[in-house]
């Protein structure tokens, strides 16, 4: 399920971040879990969208090279999170990218 969050967040960062664009993944090894962040410098996202997705609605938006997507990713990203008794949260700007944080319980 992990490599599921991995593989979305890594294909959408792709999908959103212009030629010579620059991804980050990056981990913290806090006391009782497991901290990823997947960053991108891409075209970011309104807090509309971070609204709309953390509703459990589903956005679909064009990439930057009119790459289609279907919305749900996201969706199923943060119920696996859940399922790990972790939290999935969004930081971006429209413009400047956007960084997924996920968290995974090391008590599981």
């Amino acid at each position: 399920m992990i490599d599921t969050v991995f593989r979305n967040l890594i294909n959408n960062s792709l999908k959103y971040t212009n030629k010579n664009g620059e991804i980050n993944i990056n981990y913290y090894d806090v006391e009782n879990y497991h901290k990823f962040e997947v960053e991108d410098n891409g075209i970011g996202m309104s807090k509309e969208t971070i609204d709309e997705i953390s509703n459990k609605k589903t956005v679909s938006k064009l990439g930057t090279d009119g790459e289609k997507g279907t919305g749900l990713g996201l969706m199923i990203c943060k119920e696996f999170v859940f399922l790990h008794n972790g939290e999935f949260w969004f930081e971006s700007e429209l413009g400047k990218g956007t960084k997924a944080i996920f968290t995974i319980s090391k008590l599981i």
